[in-house]
């Protein structure tokens, strides 16, 4: 009798075909194929559900923008530092705004505008300006017995830099007044003499380089400036 009842609450064996029949598709056994794209599916469901996000979406590179950044990055590190707004800015900041009096002033000047170290072209640019404004057939009665060595060379090294620059005309002849100038002012067997050798080796260059000197300056005081510093 026991037995017969543990018999009575077993379930039923399902009947397969009958299951089919009735339209239910039973789940295929672990390890078959049909049981992984099961097991992918689910998983994929049990992501979507969970709220994962799906991978961005990759954005298209434009070579075309990439090729032009790439050149302005280029030519702002080619550009030469003492070029554009902020050179000409720079310039006029350190440009005098009006004629020295005296050779006192002019060497105040001439420092704010030419210092001993870190020049740039602006420093160059600033210097000549103030060099116009003497101007170079006026050094000797302007600067009498005044001139210092330190200006003196400072002068001989601002004519060898115009004139290695070259980037106009007006550099040469600036250059080229500037060194007629320093050959007429006084004590000039002196200062030339303190000199640095270097120095005097460029100023001589930029005199045996030199054509036409600038009005108001002749080729007797370009064959004088020759002559007392060669």
């Amino acid at each position: 009798a026991a037995l017969g009842a543990r018999s009575a609450e077993r379930p039923p064996p399902i009947d397969a075909a009958a299951a089919g029949a009735r339209g239910s598709t039973p789940l295929p056994l672990a390890g078959t194929p049909g049981s992984a794209h099961c097991e992918s599916s689910a998983a994929a469901q049990g992501a979507t559900s969970a709220g994962a996000k799906p991978p961005p979406k990759r954005t298209a590179v434009s070579f075309e923008a990439a090729a032009q950044i790439a050149e302005r990055v280029a030519h702002s590190v080619s550009s030469p530092t003492g070029t554009g707004p902020a050179h000409s800015a720079s310039a006029r900041a350190l440009a005098p705004a009006s004629k020295p009096r005296t050779s006192v002033e002019f060497e105040r000047m001439w420092r704010a505008a030419w210092p001993k170290k870190a020049r740039t072209d602006a420093h160059l640019d600033a210097a000549a300006t103030l060099v116009a404004l003497l101007p170079p057939n006026e050094m000797a009665s302007f600067f009498g017995e005044a001139l210092s060595d330190e200006v003196f060379e400072g002068l001989l090294e601002l004519a060898s830099s115009l004139h290695a620059r070259e980037s106009s005309a007006d550099d040469r002849a600036t250059a080229l007044s500037v060194l007629c100038g320093l050959s007429r002012v006084r004590r000039l067997d002196v200062l030339w003499m303190l000199a640095s050798s270097k120095l005097k080796t460029a100023a001589l260059a930029v005199l045996a380089a030199a054509g036409q000197p600038p009005a108001p300056f002749t080729e007797a005081d370009l064959h004088h400036a020759r002559k007392v510093l060669g």
